[in-house]
């Protein structure tokens, strides 16, 4: 279905020793490891940046208005919601995701990759999760009154060498060159001063969800 495309780990209880087929490390590792080459990174300020990505997330897709989360997420993982999400539009369809709830939200892997400097959040949350039909109003899928345990696997990425900005609020959505409400293009491009702001060259991007 549409949400076990968009979904993360159905589980209650998220695993341990590995997640996603990569090795968990402990929070304060993954900081330390930063940390080596970024002093001004804030493990806290980061965690409340990917609960903002993931609620606004969830938001925009049962709305069905993927434009809207352009600035979050990479070319990649931007193109490949966007197609999940007309497939949910050509069925007629509206998955909903109403009552989040965020349990837990941890840093638990971080690694560089090439160009690539990749962080990965494992984040807990319960919410409602059914789909209806738009014509009729029937429910398609799941409950409109049980509330699902969910595990999600965020990764972000940013290009390596790059630093946190301490002057910048990572949930603040302005552009990071013009200071301009963020209004990115499919491109990945500010509308007002046409950087593109999307590519991890500035900052944390989400790349996989």
């Amino acid at each position: 279905t549409y949400r076990h495309q968009k979904g993360g780990v159905r589980t209650g209880t998220p695993p341990t020793g590995n997640f996603g087929g990569e090795p968990v490390l402990s929070e304060q590792a993954v900081v330390d490891a930063i940390h080596a080459h970024d002093s001004g990174f804030s493990a806290e300020a980061f965690k409340a940046y990917a609960q903002d990505c993931f609620l606004r997330l969830q938001e925009a897709w049962e709305a069905k208005d993927w434009s809207r989360v352009r600035p979050l997420e990479s070319d990649r993982l931007f193109a490949i919601h966007e197609q999940q999400l007309k497939e949910l539009i050509d069925n007629k369809k509206t998955n909903h995701l109403d009552g989040q709830c965020i349990l837990k939200t941890e840093l638990v892997n971080t690694k560089t990759d090439g160009q690539r400097e990749i962080l990965v959040v494992r984040l807990n949350a319960t919410l409602l999760d059914y789909v209806t039909d738009d014509q009729t109003g029937a429910l398609l899928e799941g409950s409109k009154t049980e509330r699902r345990n969910r595990t999600y696997r965020l990764e972000f990425i940013r290009t390596a060498g790059v630093l946190t900005d301490t002057s910048v609020d990572l949930t603040s959505h302005e552009c990071p060159f013009c200071g301009a409400p963020v209004e990115v293009n499919a491109t990945g491009h500010c509308a007002y001063c046409r950087n593109v702001i999307t590519s991890g060259n500035f900052g944390w991007v989400m790349n996989e969800y």
